[in-house]
């Protein structure tokens, strides 16, 4: 309990004190073991190193790829593809849900929301359609679970479950009506947002 009120304090704390995460993330692992809630063969066994390593990747990669430049490139291509579909507002829409579960295949979910942004805002902004509204679509189109390493959430749930509650192939059906909702709640949605002016 210690342990977890230190954790929750340092995260809420961080814009004040500009203490990084991962240091509390680190000092908490110290009180832990130094109060000998985890001991030597606790951390080498009930550890899921892979996982964790594998996730500090995933959360990592956004930045470097956003310094690398390389988003803004991918939005140069994608761009003009999308101004042929902006006449319609719905049919945009869908295309860039799709477009976002695709690129999701592909990248994590950080430099996959900072690519579909810079892709579809200025597109967006030229046919009429409100930065909340392509905001909205994208965020509830980034996190499919077609395959384990597309959703954190997912991923830490079946690593820590071990296999043992349910197995991916199981929620494969859940991870494509999750798709089929979005692509229903944009086409319920458009009416609703052109009455409030955030489409034209």
């Amino acid at each position: 309990m210690l342990a977890a009120v230190f954790s929750l304090a340092g995260f809420a704390a961080e814009k004040w004190t500009g203490v990084n995460g991962a240091w509390v993330a680190l000092l908490a692992f110290v009180l832990l073991y130094s109060l000998s809630v985890l001991d030597d063969r606790g951390v080498r066994s009930e550890i899921d190193w892979c996982f964790l390593v594998s996730f500090g990747a995933l959360l990592g990669i956004g930045k470097v790829i956003s310094e690398s430049g390389i988003t803004r490139k991918l939005a140069q291509v994608v761009a003009p593809g999308l101004g042929s579909v902006s006449e319609y507002p719905t049919l945009f829409l869908l295309v860039v849900a799709t477009g976002m579960l695709v690129l999701r295949m592909a990248l994590p979910v950080a430099p996959a929301l900072l690519l579909a942004v810079l892709a579809v805002e200025p597109t967006a902004a030229a046919a009429g359609i409100h930065p909340l509204v392509v905001g909205l679509v994208i965020l509830a189109s980034a996190n499919p679970w077609f395959l384990p390493s597309q959703n954190n959430v997912y991923l830490s749930l079946l690593a820590g479950t071990e296999g043992r509650l349910f197995h991916h192939r199981q929620t494969l059906p859940a991870a494509f009506a999750y798709a089929v909702a979005v692509y229903l709640a944009v086409v319920i949605s458009v009416p609703c947002w052109k009455y409030l002016g955030l489409v034209k």
